[in-house]
Order: C-alpha cells, then structure tokens, then sequence
C-alpha cells in the first residue's frame, strides 16, 4: 500500500505538477476547548499537507527554487556554492594552515587587488589591414588583474609548500 500511495503522490505532485493536497480537517469534536482544538488543528493540518519521503524533499525543492529559469536542482546548488566559504577560509578551518600563513594570505589578497585595482596594459593587434588602417594604430585596453591574481596564488602556494616541507 505504501508504494502505490507513494507512486500516486509522485505523479500528482512531481510529474503532473498539482500543488500539495489540501489537508482535510473535520469539525471540532466535543469536549476540546478552543485552545485544544487549534492545535490539534494545526497538526492536522500539518501533517494533511505532507507527502511520503523522497517526494516530500523533490516538492520542497520545487517550492523553493520553481518558477525560474533552470532546474531546481541546478539552481539549488548554485546558490549552495555562492554561500560556501573560500578555499582559504575552508584550508584554516581544515587546519591545513595556521594563524600566521591566514594573515599572509590575506596581506596578500589586499596587496594584489591595491596594486590591480587600475592597472591596465596596453596591447595592440600588429595584422595587416585591408581597410588602409595602420598596423597597431587600434590598440585595446586589457586588465592585468586575473593574471597577476594567478601569479599571486602561485607563488602563495609555492611559499606554503616550502614551509610545509622544511
């Protein structure tokens, strides 16, 4: 019986896409008092709404991601990632590295991003034109930033590896 129930709900909720199953809630019986007979209500109520597990953790999903572009999975994991702390912070809470090799980093976050925070390089495309331009007369601004950020991280994790060694 539970298989079918659970069948049933599948398809209900998951494949046709109906919304939960309104609880079903019959008058108050005698002898409860209105204080009773709201909270008994409520569970009622409560646990009307309920569907049988694997279907109830889908239709939760759906509820809280529906409705945008993407599957819900998709988008429930994406927005696990962009709360998920930085491969820094996950290396001290590890303790793959210390108090002292943290602050570096972080003197080292705030050092490159002072230093790339303008500075562009100028670079120019030296092809030959058809159109009677100049060679290198069109010159294209590009950041340096995400270069020397890796550069940064490089040596960062070289100097880690070191001191890991010695």
């Amino acid at each position: 019986m539970q298989t079918s129930e659970r069948e049933a709900q599948r398809i209900q909720n998951l494949v046709l896409g109906r919304p939960r199953p309104a609880p079903t809630v019959g008058p108050k019986p005698k002898g409860l008092s209105k204080q009773e007979w709201r909270a008994e209500k409520a569970r009622l109520c409560a646990q009307g709404r309920e569907l049988l597990p694997g279907v109830e953790e889908r239709v939760q999903l759906i509820e809280a991601y529906g409705g945008r572009q993407g599957t819900c999975e998709t988008i429930a994991q994406l927005e696990r990632r962009q709360h998920r702390s930085g491969a820094i912070a996950r290396l001290y809470a590890s303790r793959a590295i210390d108090a002292d090799q943290l602050a570096a980093a972080d003197r080292i976050a705030t050092t490159s991003r002072a230093v790339t925070a303008d500075a562009p390089v100028r670079t120019a495309s030296w092809e030959t034109r058809t159109g009677g331009g100049s060679g290198g007369g069109d010159v294209d601004i590009a950041l340096l930033g995400s270069g020397l950020g890796e550069y940064t991280l490089w040596w960062w994790l070289t100097t880690i590896k070191a001191s890991v060694r010695r």
